[in-house]
């Protein structure tokens, strides 16, 4: 019999023991879950007709992603409380966009009792004061955190921050962000200018454009002095071609070291070492500069110029002092190499690419499918606030009493086929203002982040599970493909494969008429180094030229000894004759005339030689 002690102590075994027991079909080596939901149907999460609660969705409009049908814009105005309509808060209307289509289905196959279709009009006081940056899609987040939303329809980036707040579900779409930025040289411009027609001067300015105009500067003056080195070495050779030509020989110097460039050889003949060793730099200068002129000649007038981006890389933001355009969502994502301090934040991608369009962002980073659809497509239309008291630069004015401007960025005017130029009340930005915009291809920037929808626990595997089958049978890919991949096409001619619409690339030509293509002319930075050693040979040989004077002027030369003893010979040969003549019975006319003769004769030698050592002398 069991002990009173026992007894009491018997509950607890048994509890523990049944606590032990493993669940049906699960082995003892598995972990037990405590669930949250109601058993599923047909034993799995992707079920039909198994959430038996109402849902309540807030549904963040964003082209191309969730899109509400049946309304004007597609739900963009259903987010201002003022021009939303009925059909705005009716879900069966949002199963437009690829991630609007996905919850549709979602929605309707674990068909729910209800579902309560929300905006961003709907967003609380709460929200607003739990939250305050601008991020509508983290602020969505937090109304999941309040329990006043479900679950949020958008194309959510899943981050550390958001997903602390709440649970996320399976991942629809890695999202590949892009580095942006304006090429070498860009000036923003708020207005078109008529097009003037063929632009005769572009076909001179062409064979200047390979070199920025500092190089062609400093080019110059390395020809010029090239010129000058050679006149000075070559001055004093006899066998100069500048002999006894004096200034003029420098100018004649000169003019053959342009015609060295024009004709890419070096046109100066060195007669001795000093020369020699300017002809080292001066050569090796004119054969590098030739090349490169050459070939950067043959990228402006052959083949499409590569499109030179303003940085190199993101670590360049940091290094010139400039800032970065991101959203508030990827902020730590860059913050190894941009720090906040030189971050800009913005609340969507229009305003980011705006900012730098105008200069106020060396770079922006924006999302795989806002790459395509602001700089390729140059389909997006967008609010900015562009008043300058407005440090912000969002979608809307928070610190000034003004409305922001409306960009679309495939603007036309009422009569489709007139030009943009002539209607600018109607298009005041222009059409495809974006085109000029380029990639930065920096191999250490990869950054990817998933998509997914943020929800309330009791939702989470329901959703998860039929996002994962809806990716298995090919409808997400479908899906995006639909409402965003085959929509953009490449107007600009940042690419060739837009294959959805040729037609396009065809009229322009691979680009979108009007657009300038970047120069990628070679600056002085790139040219500097060919400078210096060319300039510090070419100095070298002058110095040399310097040394071997002066030990010319002060040591006797080899030939003006010569000279010296050939002068003695001819005193003592007049002398002889002389001498020989007065002793001859000849007649006194005929040995005169001929004493004379050789005298001149003599005589004149004596002046040349002379004249010749004077020369040596100086």
């Amino acid at each position: 019999m069991a002990t009173q002690k026992q007894l009491r102590l018997f509950p607890g075994f048994l509890v523990l023991a049944l606590l032990a027991l493993p669940a049906q079909g699960e082995t003892t080596n598995s972990t037990m879950a405590v669930a949250s939901t109601p058993a599923p149907v047909q034993n799995t999460f992707a079920c039909k007709n198994c959430v038996d609660r109402p849902v309540r969705a807030m549904y963040l409009y964003t082209a191309d992603a969730t899109e509400c049908l049946n309304v004007p814009g597609n739900g963009s105005l259903c987010d201002d409380i003022r021009t939303a309509t009925p059909e705005c808060f009716n879900w069966e209307n949002w199963k437009g966009g690829w991630v609007g289509a996905t919850a549709h289905r979602i929605f309707s196959e674990v068909n729910p009792p209800s579902v309560v279709a929300m905006t961003r009009a709907n967003f609380s006081a709460e929200a607003y004061a739990e939250y305050k940056g601008g991020s509508s899609f983290t602020r969505c987040v937090y109304e999941i955190r309040l329990d006043n939303v479900d679950i949020c329809v958008g194309n959510f980036w899943e981050t550390a921050e958001r997903r602390k707040l709440v649970p996320f579900s399976s991942q629809m779409f890695a999202d590949t962000m892009r580095l942006v930025t304006v090429p070498r040289g860009f000036k923003a411009t708020n207005s078109l200018e008529k097009d003037a027609g063929f632009d005769y001067g572009t076909l001179y300015r062409n064979i200047l454009q390979p070199f920025s105009n500092e190089v062609w500067f400093i080019t110059l003056g390395m020809l010029v002095f090239g010129g000058l080195m050679m006149w000075f070495c070559e001055l004093s050779t006899e066998d100069s071609r500048f002999k006894g030509e004096g200034i003029g020989g420098l100018f004649k110097s000169i003019w053959v070291s342009l015609m060295s460039f024009v004709c890419a050889t070096a046109a100066h003949e060195a007669s001795h070492w000093p020369g020699r060793i300017v002809m080292i730099g001066y050569a090796f200068f004119i054969y590098v500069t030739v090349v490169l002129y050459v070939a950067n000649l043959s990228a402006f007038l052959i083949m499409k110029p590569s499109e030179g981006a303003s940085i190199s890389s993101l670590m360049d933001i940091t290094r010139l002092g400039g800032k970065l355009c991101l959203l508030e969502a990827m902020t730590d994502a860059v913050s190894y190499a941009v720090p906040v301090s030189n971050q800009h934040l913005t609340d969507a991608y229009g305003p980011a690419l705006e900012r730098v369009y105008r200069g106020g962002c060396a770079a922006a980073v924006v999302g795989f499918f806002e790459y395509e659809m602001y700089v390729k497509a140059q389909t997006a239309v967008f609010t900015v606030c562009v008043d300058p008291d407005d440090e912000k630069g969002w979608s809307t004015c928070t610190n000034v009493p003004t409305d922001p401007v409306n960009i679309d960025l495939n603007c036309k005017c009422k009569n489709p086929e007139k030009d943009v130029a002539t209607c600018p009340s109607t298009c005041p930005f222009g059409n495809k203002r974006y085109c000029p915009l380029v990639e930065v291809l920096d191999p250490s920037f990869e950054l990817s982040l998933s998509f997914a929808l943020p929800l309330n626990s009791f939702l989470q595997n329901y959703v998860s599970a039929w996002i994962i089958a809806l990716r298995q049978n090919g409808v997400m890919e479908q899906n995006i493909n639909k409402f965003a991949r085959n929509n953009y096409c490449d107007v600009c001619g940042k690419s060739y494969t837009a294959d959805a619409c040729p037609e396009i690339n065809a009229k322009t030509s691979g680009g979108a008429a009007g657009i300038k293509a970047p120069t990628n002319q070679l600056g002085l930075e790139y040219m500097l180094g060919i400078y210096v050693c060319s300039a510090a040979i070419m100095a070298f040989g002058g110095g040399v030229s310097i040394i071997s004077r002066i030990y010319e002027h002060y040591t006797p030369t080899p030939k003006l000894q010569e000279l010296e003893v050939d002068i003695d010979e001819r005193d003592a040969d007049i002398c002889e004759l002389v001498k020989y003549e007065g002793t001859q019975e000849v007649d006194a006319v005929v040995f005169e005339r001929k004493l004379e003769k050789d005298l001149d004769g003599l005589t004149s030698q004596m002046d040349a030689m002379m004249k010749r050592i004077r020369e040596l002398e100086q």
